[in-house]
């Protein structure tokens, strides 16, 4: 005998589910363990096989998986197979050595002959092994509520990270209207353009306030950890929206002369409760798409209607509208739609669905009438 009975008793009482046992019932068994030396990389049973026998490691490591599944690597005093003691259900996984090892074994029917003629043994055992089934279900609750969590943070994570790139996405999009409003009355400076000193100064200001709204931008990009700061919610309060919209229209009106484009405005007096940066955005890719995608000397239309219970803004141009399949994935990112810029400009494919997501952040609603051909209408509504 390769472990005496102390030695097996001591492997005995460090396992569940005999852990409990009193000592003289732990000794009957022990005496009945047949030892086996295995082999690294013997199969000791597959999954499927009928389950007879109990194992104890007493020296070695042995693998359970399924498949490319592992379950579990166990080693020196370490049980598997206990089940098999009390029920003859098949294997639910496989299980190889690691290394050289050396195993404890019993045999169902072997503990089945001692525990007829001990019925203490069987009082004790059924006791320890329903408080160790309790234990192992507590312990697998356990480990779904802290997957469960861990999943939950992992979708968090990256529903923070599409965030993020949303953002940068959105940002960098919206760096590309004052920057081009700047380089276009820089261009004009450059040539000598403006003909009075009123002229020059109207365009130092807008070039100032082009790049001062770009300065904002990049201030937001570099600061990455204020994308989930309560900054970053709309800032609603009351604004004089003429006002807004009018910024918009004065960054854009140059880009629209050198197509040949009038811009025809038709604003009420209102005020609205908005956050300044998303309202004039909206306003700002709207326009823009329109002026981008209009043939030239064309008209762009833009209303602003206090309405009972609105605020309706109104894009309208003379372009090629949009087609049915258009229309159903617009206000995607990066959407690729059939019209292309008519003067060549470039286009990312964000405009829309900016726009949808300020629209959103606002409360308001987005509307398109538009006939393929026959030009389209933008219509946001915002509440008061």
């Amino acid at each position: 005998m390769k472990y005496n009975v102390n030695e097996r008793l001591e492997l005995l009482q460090n396992a569940e589910p005999f852990s409990s046992l009193e000592t003289y019932l732990l000794e009957q068994i022990a005496q009945l363990l047949e030892e086996t030396d295995v082999p690294q990389g013997t199969t000791l049973f597959r999954k499927g096989d009928p389950g007879n026998t109990f194992y104890i490691i007493a020296e070695g490591e042995v693998k359970i998986f399924d498949g490319e599944q592992i379950f579990a690597k166990l080693g020196k005093g370490k049980i598997f197979g206990e089940f098999s003691l009390f029920d003859n259900a098949i294997r639910t996984a496989n299980v190889v050595t690691l290394a050289d090892s050396s195993l404890l074994s019993l045999e169902r029917d072997t503990f089945f002959e001692l525990a007829s003629q001990n019925k203490t043994l069987v009082m004790a055992m059924t006791r320890q092994l329903t408080k160790y089934i309790i234990d192992k279900n507590k312990l697998e609750k356990k480990l779904r509520q802290s997957h469960t969590a861990i999943e939950a943070k992992n979708q968090e994570l990256l529903q923070i990270n599409e965030e993020k790139n949303q953002l940068l996405g959105i940002i960098a999009h919206d760096l590309r209207n004052p920057l081009t409003a700047a380089m276009v009355v820089s261009e004009m400076l450059k040539e000598g353009t403006p003909g009075t000193k009123e002229d020059f100064e109207k365009c130092i200001s807008l070039i100032n306030k082009s790049l001062s709204r770009i300065g904002t931008m990049v201030d937001r990009i570099l600061d990455l950890k204020n994308l989930e700061a309560p900054a970053h919610q709309p800032e609603i309060m009351l604004h004089s929206l003429p006002n807004l919209l009018g910024e918009a229209i004065s960054s854009l009106k140059e880009q629209a002369t050198q197509k040949g484009i009038s811009i025809l405005e038709e604003i009420d007096d209102c005020k609205g409760k908005v956050d300044h940066e998303r309202f004039r955005q909206i306003c700002e890719n709207l326009i823009s798409n329109s002026i981008k995608f209009s043939p030239i000397n064309t008209q762009v239309r833009i209303r602003l209607q206090d309405c009972v219970d609105c605020i309706k803004l109104i894009v309208s141009d003379q372009g090629p509208g949009f087609s049915e399949e258009d229309k159903q994935k617009m206000f995607g990112k990066f959407q690729r739609l059939s019209a292309q810029p008519t003067g060549g400009e470039p286009s990312t494919g964000l405009g829309l669905s900016i726009v949808k997501q300020y629209v959103t952040d606002l409360e308001g609603k987005l509307f398109l009438e538009s006939e393929e051909g026959k030009g389209a209408s933008f219509i946001v509504e915002l509440g008061k």
